[in-house]
């Protein structure tokens, strides 16, 4: 915008500056003739070095006009060594009269082959400031115009040909160049319409980002308050460049527009607004027309908005179609936001659009509501009909630091499940009516740094639908029935596809890894839970699903896969996301006998940690048998020992009671004889 201003500035002040060249210079008769000390007069005026090298004529009356030929203005010190202003020719005419009474009614000024160089360096002074003697704050500007009184003026015409602008910004790192920039300006004294027509070519560094631009409108102008209202405006532009992802986009903007100069304003009350294919029509008001990016606030009505057109990207391809990987192992997935340019939006507006395109997504009857403030982006509001559902969600980027930070919290009701995920994930297999919730966030400045930085929950719970291509009850008892187990009897005529009643889970999203435990699917005769884990960044899948051939026709009010009896086969899926996409049903299928493989690995090791169990129960209670008979050995050896022990101990105290009554008998008769 401060271009704008500067070319404003420009095409007002060159005819001006003549005028004032006029003034000084009206008594020499041949000017031609004085050129040395015109030129040292400017110079010692502006302290800028004027070089005039064509020829200058001046007539008085009734018009004092004057007319030169090529001339340079230097650029300020410190600017380089390339003119700031130059012109080949340029003519200039005010009526003599008029000025009497103090207005000004000029003739048609033109104006072929204007350069101009205009330079803010890193200090933020501009190459003009000297000129004016002011810096080019927004305060100073804000209190200049405010002050400013412009007489009553009648331009009959501007002629401005062949014109070359450039402006550069060291604060910014703006590098604008205007080439080939026409304007033609009928006659402009603020009672009648004054026809304006203009075309330019725009080069925008550093994003190398071109434009070429045309205007038509009619204006009515009030030079005294800078009021300016554009009636019927047609402004188009198209641009292209490395830097817009499908190299080239187009650009409109029509309607009536009224810009107050002064207030640095502009409201478009009535706005018809192209991208692309897509039209709006609005209103919008801009404020701020002097600032590197003007708050803008709009209410826009739109029919269809294809992001993905806008964005380049392809719809879902097939594997064959898919590119090659990159053969260095570099990723090539880098995401370059324009942060410096995110960081200064100041949006605020609403949208509504017929139909909405997003990653291949469609959505219908939309209402957007779009914030961008200090680096914070969001739509706080996204509300549309998705697939015969309704979503309602809120989406944010935080672009204040390096690494941008994304969130994104939905809310889907009712969406047909096939539709949807056709058109998200290029997977046609599931079908039925549901709800998802999804809370994400995530970080990173490349697709890969995205994936491996998320983080969040979703859900999903869907009824009455099927999971089309396999009927996992018929391939279950297939491989059951080739494993000698009995099933029962093959129902006939069985499509192949799983019908459910219900069918949900929910999941914990760490670091690009998705992890569930919890899935349940309910049919009749067939119950199927499952956990396990997608891992994004790897593009791996590892997966069982746990399938119950049950006896029971209940499906959604029956029991879950815990509670219910029948037959449980394990259901492996594991891969990457190519296999699953190439041969999805045999990839389930060959999970099917590798879970079964395994189930009845498993068994087997059951019935052999079983036999060994047994054996050595057995063992331990043979065991227990010879202790106990050794025990009871023991106890009558003990017995016996006991028992002819206490014999001999009888008998030999019956020797002795024996002995003794022998001695006893032999002491006796001793005595005996002794007496």
């Amino acid at each position: 915008m401060k271009a704008l201003k500067w070319l404003l500035i420009l095409i007002i002040a060159v005819p001006l500056l003549l005028f004032a060249a006029l003034a000084v210079f009206l008594s020499f008769a041949d000017l031609s003739q004085y050129k040395s000390t015109i030129e040292e007069q400017a110079e010692a005026a502006t302290g800028r070095k004027l070089t005039i090298e064509g020829d200058i004529a001046v007539s008085l009356f009734p018009w004092v006009k004057l007319e030169t030929g090529a001339v340079q203005l230097a650029n300020a010190e410190g600017f380089g060594d390339q003119p700031m202003v130059s012109l080949l020719s340029a003519s200039a005419g005010v009526k003599v009269l008029p000025l009497l009474s103090g207005n000004i009614e000029l003739d048609v000024v033109t104006v072929e082959g204007l350069t101009a160089d205009l330079q803010v360096n890193a200090q933020g002074v501009s190459n003009l400031d000297d000129l004016s003697g002011e810096p080019s704050t927004e305060t100073a500007s804000s209190e200049s115009s405010g002050e400013t009184s412009i007489p009553a003026l009648k331009l009959g015409g501007l002629a401005l040909h062949d014109a070359n602008l450039r402006y550069r910004d060291a604060v910014s790192g703006t590098d604008i160049t205007a080439s080939d920039v026409n304007l033609d300006i009928g006659v402009l004294d603020g009672k009648s319409d004054t026809p304006i027509k203009g075309s330019l070519n725009v080069v925008l560094l550093p994003d190398n980002i071109t434009a070429a631009i045309t205007l038509d409108t009619n204006l009515q102008a009030n030079l005294q308050d800078m009021r300016f209202n554009a009636l019927g405006l047609e402004l188009k532009a198209a641009l292209a460049g490395e830097a817009i992802p499908t190299g080239a986009i187009d650009l409109g903007v029509g309607g009536d527009l009224e810009a107050d100069l002064v207030a640095q304003t502009l409201d478009i009350p009535k706005l018809n607004f192209l991208l692309n294919e897509t039209t709006f029509d609005g209103k919008a008001r801009l404020i701020g027309l002097d600032q590197p990016m003007p708050s803008v606030t709009f209410d826009l009505a739109g029919d269809t908005l294809d992001v993905d057109k806008l964005l380049g990207v392809e719809p879902t391809a097939s594997a064959e179609a898919a590119p090659e990987a990159e053969p260095s192992g570099e990723a090539s997935d880098a995401i370059e936001l324009p942060m410096d340019t995110l960081r200064m939006l100041d949006v605020e507006g609403q949208m509504t659009l017929q139909k909405l395109i997003v990653a291949n997504v469609e959505m219908t009857d939309i209402t957007l509501q779009l914030q961008a403030k200090d680096g914070q982006l969001g739509i706080p509001k996204l509300a549309a009909s998705l697939y015969d559902g309704a979503i309602d969600s809120n989406v944010s980027l935080d672009a204040r630091k390096d690494t941008p930070l994304y969130s994104a919290d939905a809310s889907i009701t009712g969406v047909q499940a096939q539709p949807l995920l056709a058109a998200a994930a290029d997977f046609e297999q599931l079908l039925g009516a549901g709800d998802i919730q999804l809370n994400v966030n995530t970080t990173g400045n490349s697709v890969s740094g995205l994936t491996e930085a998320l983080n969040g929950n979703f859900s999903f719970n869907f009824t009455d639908g099927a999971i089309d291509g396999i009927n996992l009850a018929a391939q279950g008892r297939k491989v059951m029935r080739l494993l000698g187990k009995d099933v029962g009897e093959e129902p006939t005529g069985e499509a192949a596809k799983t019908d459910f009643s219900a069918l949900g889970a929910s999941a914990k999203i760490t670091n690009g890894v998705i992890e569930s435990t919890d899935l349940d699917m309910r049919s009749p005769l067939l119950r199927v839970g499952g956990d396990g884990s997608v891992a994004l960044p790897a593009e791996m899948v590892d997966y069982t699903v746990n399938l119950l051939l049950t006896k029971t026709l209940e499906g959604q009010g029956g029991k879950s896969i815990d509670e219910a009896g029948g037959l449980r086969i394990p259901i492996k899926i594991k891969g990457s996301f190519t296999e699953l996409s190439e041969d999805f049903v045999g990839t389930i299928s060959k999970g099917i006998q590798d879970g079964i493989k395994d189930d009845l690995k498993a068994q087997a090791n059951e019935k052999l940690e079983a036999e060994k169990a047994k054996l050595k129960a057995k063992a331990d209670e043979e065991k227990e048998k010879l202790k106990a008979k050794a025990d009871e050995e023991k106890a009558k050896l003990e017995a016996k020992v006991a028992e002819e022990r206490e014999a001999k101990e009888a008998e030999l105290k019956k020797k002795l009671e024996k002995e003794k009554d022998r001695l006893k008998d032999k002491a006796a008769d001793a005595l005996k004889k002794l007496f």
